[in-house]
C-alpha cells in the first residue's frame, strides 16, 4: 500500500465574537486616551489596551491545516502564520462515517459533540465525519477538498459518501 499525505489549509473567516473582543479593545484604547488628558497615569493604560489589543488581533487571525497521512487525520489551528497547536487527532480506524455535511446520513448523529473546523465561508463543501472511540462519538466538521477525500477514500472506501 502506498503512503498518503494530504494536507489543506483553511482561513476562519472572523465571526461577531471576534469584532465584539477588537470593538472592545478599541473603545478600552480610546477610553483610556481620554482619561490620559485628565490623568497622566491613564498614559500606561493606554500603552497596556493597545498591547492588548495587538493580541486579540493576533489571536482573532485563525487558520486550520487538515493533514491525512496513512490513515490517521490531525487538525492544527495556526494562530497568526506563527504558532500551531494541535487540537484534533483521529485514527481513521475508528471512523463511522464520512459525508457532505447536508447528508442525510449524517441527520442521526445530531446529538454528538461537534468540533467546528470550517472556515466560515460558503464557497467551499462542508463534509462531516463520525468518530466512535471509546464509546464516545465525535461529530467533525472540515473542508476537505477533492485530494483529501481520494486519499481518505482510498483507504476507508466504505466509509465515506461523496456529494
Amino acid at each position: 500500500m502506498a503512503d498518503i499525505f494530504v494536507e489543506k489549509m483553511v482561513k476562519k473567516k472572523r465571526d461577531g465574537k471576534d469584532f465584539a473582543r477588537i470593538a472592545l479593545c478599541v473603545l478600552l484604547v480610546v477610553f483610556s486616551a481620554v482619561m490620559s488628558l485628565q490623568s497622566p497615569i491613564f498614559l500606561a493604560l493606554v500603552l497596556l489596551f493597545v498591547l492588548l489589543g495587538l493580541l486579540v488581533m493576533r489571536i482573532c487571525d485563525v487558520e486550520y491545516e487538515y493533514q491525512y497521512i496513512n490513515g490517521y487525520f490531525d487538525v492544527d489551528k495556526i494562530f497568526h502564520k506563527e504558532h500551531r497547536k494541535n487540537i484534533f487527532e483521529a485514527n481513521m480506524v475508528n471512523l463511522v462515517i464520512l459525508a457532505p455535511e447536508s447528508a442525510e446520513v449524517l441527520k442521526r448523529y445530531s446529538n454528538v459533540k461537534v468540533c467546528d473546523f470550517t472556515s466560515g465561508y460558503s464557497n467551499e463543501p462542508v463534509y462531516g465525519m463520525i468518530f466512535s472511540e471509546e464509546g464516545i462519538m465525535k461529530k467533525v466538521l472540515f473542508e476537505p477538498g477533492e485530494e483529501m477525500l481520494a486519499g481518505i477514500a482510498s483507504q476507508v472506501p466504505g466509509e465515506v459518501v461523496k456529494q
